[in-house]
């Protein structure tokens, strides 16, 4: 899996384009760059005169993306914890007191990463990333035992 990281102007970049150009351009950006391969997806141009630069078309518009590498799993612990005395114990992110069940519920409800940036300041990609990999770790621990009644 490859990171994907934004910068600030980015964000407010995209968020001035037309929304028929957002919409577009959020899938590409927010969840097929951070695929096993992303250099498969076929648009993805390395920029000539560099050794890490590429760039995305999208219309008439130019994406400039730095490809740095491939990363392993995403260490949640570093970024949720659990406190009895934040949210009744519920797990959140730290210092920004947004539980991950919220987190996860806005994704299920079909907001895209770039809502969720936009409307909650202090969250990063890296914070919800580490709330799908906490939902994912508790799930996967979840054991269930069948009752003879």
């Amino acid at each position: 899996m490859w990171k994907v990281e934004y910068t600030k102007r980015f964000l407010k970049d995209l968020a001035t384009l037309p929304l028929e150009i957002q919409t577009r351009v959020e899938p590409i950006v927010f969840a097929e760059l951070e695929s096993e391969n992303p250099f498969a997806l076929g648009y993805i141009e390395k920029m000539t005169g560099y050794i890490d630069k590429y760039k995305i078309r999208v219309g008439d518009y130019r994406i400039g993306v730095a490809m740095k590498g491939k990363v392993d799993n995403m260490d949640w612990q570093d970024r949720i914890i659990i406190n009895p005395e934040i949210l009744a114990g519920k797990s959140v992110i730290k210092g920004i007191r947004l539980s991950i069940e919220f987190i996860v519920e806005l994704l299920a409800q079909g907001w895209l990463e770039a809502d969720i940036l936009k409307n909650h300041l202090g969250i990063t990609q890296e914070d919800i990333k580490a709330c799908l990999s906490y939902a994912s770790n508790a799930l996967k621990t979840e054991k269930v035992y069948p009752l003879n009644v």
